[in-house]
């Protein structure tokens, strides 16, 4: 049995772990703010509260957490089943866990980071407003947006794979991301506020539409860039291991 399997065990479970209690600890922080009913009014900390489940980094919180448990169920299958010669998973959970980490995860993951900290470094309040350190803390805020990095960085060390369809998996990709614009939007024109300053910022303008093309840019460079990594890691036998 590889041991890579072990590694990925320990990074799933520990992802579940870490995300879970998280959004425990982040709702305790909301719930026992000291906020004003002053401040409650205030239409960044009310669309936060009220629309948390809206923003793509919950979405994406939720898809490494989503993806951490089907990981655990393939990978208990096969320790389960290692004393069968040859077995393989079933086809629908192989393939389900294949475009759910190439078209999903990874991407979604890499532009949640690289959006977020590089608009936070060159002027917060185009992503993350000062006001919102009251009700997310700064461990808070690094676990969803920093260490969601590291989880999907050592899925990469520790599963080789090989792309079955690159149209199936980034046609996933484009579905996930156009139903995440469609939310975007719909919120907007549901409640007059964009989930995110930075399109209040340069609606009206060029920037708005191109803004719109550099996460789209992204989202392709970044869901190639992991088979890039997956072959400078993995020597072609390991690709031939796959479970």
């Amino acid at each position: 049995m590889n041991y890579q399997i072990y590694f990925r065990l320990l990074g799933y479970v520990s992802t579940i772990a870490m995300h879970i209690s998280n959004l425990i600890y982040m709702r305790h922080t909301i719930l026992s703010a000291n906020i004003s009913e002053k401040s409650l009014d205030n239409v960044g900390i009310g669309t936060f509260k009220k629309m948390e489940y809206r923003y793509f980094t919950t979405w994406t919180v939720g898809l490494q957490i989503g993806y951490a448990a089907l990981g655990t169920l393939c990978d208990l299958l096969v320790l389960l089943n290692k004393h069968k010669k040859n077995y393989r998973l079933p086809k629908y959970l192989g393939s389900s866990r294949e475009i759910m980490f190439a078209g999903l995860v990874w991407p979604s993951t890499w532009v949640v980071f690289t959006v977020f900290w590089t608009l936070f470094n060159y002027d917060r309040s185009l992503i993350f407003p000062a006001y919102l350190d009251k009700i997310v803390t700064r461990l808070s805020n690094h676990v969803i947006h920093t260490m969601i990095v590291p989880v999907v960085v050592w899925e990469v060390m520790f599963r080789p794979r090989k792309p079955k369809s690159h149209y199936r998996n980034i046609a996933q990709l484009a579905i996930h991301m156009l139903a995440y614009v469609f939310v975007l939007h719909f919120t907007y024109h549901e409640h007059g506020v964009w989930l995110y300053p930075i399109f209040k910022a340069v609606q009206g303008t060029i920037h708005f539409y191109l803004l719109h093309f550099y996460v789209a840019a992204m989202c392709l460079m970044f869901y190639w860039l992991q088979w890039r990594l997956n072959s400078l890691i993995h020597v072609v036998e390991d690709v031939k291991k796959i479970h």
